[in-house]
């Protein structure tokens, strides 16, 4: 009953046609995150964010972004005016505990929630906040939340001091959020002065690098006016070229290192790659970067096969930096368009949860569409899943069927478990065997 009185006091049973719209503007703004009710009845936003400005705490290759999971949670009094805003925005993963030992200090711009013991974001503008003014919602705090961790990641990358990040007073995530254009400026100034000074392949290189990384960035960066991301690709193509012109006898021998300008705390050993190599391994970059946009193009006027494609460029980082939130989104248009190929990846999306909360059931929903139109991967992933009961009841016949129509068409894998099934079945029915007999003698 206590229960029922805390749903019942909340927000959106007071005033359904608000939580329309907070859905309508979270479908448009952030189609990835999922709402879900909490224990004590509130409702919450999770998903994932990728500024793809910095490279991150634990990045494997060049493509990697730093992807922040965070939690977007509505207070009972939503929607009412109140410091930090209604709507409070955790981090889960990394949390800030993680980020506070890695970076070695303590940002500012965090308020204390009572109820769950943690700090959280302070995402919302003071003007927002004040009486008679705009109320927030769950889409524009998250919009706040992007403009944080984009500033935050900006000091991490060296273009933005640390100084102008923590700001003044409480109210300094404002100053915080306006100094962030000023950081991507300057890591554009800094690309320029690079290739202004660059005498060597490898220095051409190092002003290419930044070029690319600022340009792969700028899509999930927070609007800016300062720099034309065109402009960063037609840069890192001059500095490429410039750099393939160098006539450096030892070149073979020169090492570049990592660009990236993170803090010695967080990557005390800089990456060292051989200069011919690394040229070669930008201009591939650059060749599937103007192939990504050509095929973007064609996705946005709704072709579904340009859809697929740039879903999984998103998702494998080619052409641009790695974004499972991307790779989501153009999954989907693909998927409701009956593509099956984007139905499967949608399924491994969902059943991953990369760039979503992992949900089974939906993966197995999206599976299923695949397996209908015959996908062997998704007809065998369908099978794993009635047999490990993920997302649907635990049905072996049904396994056994799609398993069956996968491994008809090949798929080994689909063939291996099958075989496993079917060497379990022979097992079991072998020992009912031996034990009827042995109630005979």
């Amino acid at each position: 009953m206590n229960e029922n009185l805390a749903e019942i006091q909340q927000w959106y049973k007071k005033d359904p046609s608000l939580l329309v719209a907070e859905k309508a503007a979270m479908a448009k703004a952030f189609p990835n995150f999922v709402l879900e009710q909490i224990g004590d009845g509130r409702l919450a936003w999770t998903g994932t964010l990728t500024p793809g400005i910095w490279k991150g705490f634990w990045a494997k290759n060049d493509s990697d972004r730093q992807t922040w999971e965070v939690m977007a949670v509505y207070q009972k009094n939503h929607p009412q005016k109140q410091i930090g805003s209604s709507v409070k925005v955790f981090l889960l993963y990394p949390t800030l505990d993680i980020v506070i030992k890695q970076i070695g200090w303590t940002p500012r711009h965090l308020l204390y929630d009572p109820i769950s013991n943690q700090k959280y974001l302070c995402t919302a503008h003071a003007e927002d906040v004040k009486i008679g003014e705009t109320n927030t919602s769950a889409a524009t705090v998250l919009l706040w939340t992007q403009k944080w961790l984009t500033a935050f990641e900006l000091v991490m990358t060296g273009d933005l001091s640390k100084e102008d990040f923590q700001g003044k007073g409480l109210w300094g995530v404002a100053q915080m959020v306006a100094t962030a254009e000023n950081g991507i400026s300057q890591m554009y100034k800094r690309g320029l002065k690079q290739m202004e000074n660059a005498k060597t392949k490898v220095e051409y290189l190092q002003a290419a690098d930044i070029f690319q990384s600022l340009f792969n960035s700028l899509d999930a960066c927070i609007n800016t006016s300062s720099v034309d991301k065109n402009k960063c690709l037609e840069q890192a193509k001059k500095c490429l070229a410039l750099a393939e012109q160098c006539k450096d006898d030892d070149s073979k021998d020169q090492t570049l290192e990592n660009n990236n300008n993170e803090s010695d705390s967080v990557n005390s050993e800089k990456k060292k790659v051989n200069a011919d190599e690394f040229c070669q391994a930008m201009k591939k970059n650059l060749t599937e970067i103007e192939q990504f946009y050509n095929c973007l193009k064609l996705a946005e006027q709704g072709d579904v096969e340009a859809q697929v494609n740039v879903g999984g460029m998103c998702f494998n980082g080619k052409g641009i930096g790695r974004n499972y939130q991307e790779a989501y989104k153009w999954y989907m248009k693909a998927a409701e368009q009956g593509h099956a190929i984007a139905q499967n990846n949608l399924g491994a999306i969902y059943f991953l949860g990369l760039g979503v909360l992992k949900n089974y059931e939906e993966a197995f929903k999206w599976y299923k569409k695949a397996a209908e139109q015959g996908h062997a991967e998704a007809q065998h992933h369908l099978g794993d899943m009635y047999f490990k009961g993920q997302g649907v009841q635990q049905n072996l016949a049904e396994a056994k069927i799609w398993l069956k129509k996968a491994a008809d068409q090949g798929f080994t894998d689909a063939q291996n478990l099958l075989k496993k099934i079917e060497a379990d079945e022979e097992n079991d029915n072998a020992g009912e065997v031996t034990h009827g007999n042995a109630d005979k003698q």
